[in-house]
């Protein structure tokens, strides 16, 4: 003998899902990347004298976050081997020109550096030489003549 079973009733049918799922949509909006830069120039004849713009700006090219500071020698390196000049470097005199998004990057009085530059780096361009974790690294290229010493890098980039 076969039993059927039915269910009569207003009960759902579980293997229909209901209309409102929990679907999930993620309409925010892609990462952009903002990216930094560094300008600075100087005069290195006795010690280290100059001025560093540090800027960040968005993929569009639009300015989130912009600072011009001092730069004053506190001491001569000797631990860049092929470095024409390498100095130990305070922040001063910090002037925030935007801050609309600076990531929490934004220099401030009495940050230390270390900064130097090398003729032919590797035997190619003049390079600008930034102490990293105690180690030199070449991070862009650089003119340095009659004790006027310039450099244009980019820093680095973030996505927000």
């Amino acid at each position: 003998m076969i039993l059927l079973l039915a269910c009569i009733g207003d009960a759902p049918d579980s293997a229909v899902p209901p209309d409102d799922t929990d679907e999930v949509i993620d309409d925010s909006e892609p990462l952009r990347e903002a990216s930094f830069q560094q300008l600075g120039e100087a005069q290195v004849d006795q010690g280290y004298v100059g001025t560093e713009v540090f800027t960040i700006t968005d993929e569009d090219g639009a300015v989130l976050c912009q600072a011009a500071m001092a730069l004053r020698a506190t001491a001569a390196r000797e631990d860049c081997e092929d470095c024409e000049f390498a100095y130990d470097l305070v922040v001063s005199e910090v002037e925030v020109q935007v801050e609309d998004n600076c990531f929490d990057a934004l220099p401030s009085d009495g940050d230390t550096r270390g900064y130097g530059f090398v003729q032919e780096y590797l035997g190619h361009g003049d390079a600008f030489m930034v102490l990293v974790d105690g180690a030199w690294t070449a991070v862009a290229f650089a003119v340095y003549e009659d004790g006027a010493f310039s450099y244009d890098w980019d820093s680095g980039a973030v996505q927000y």
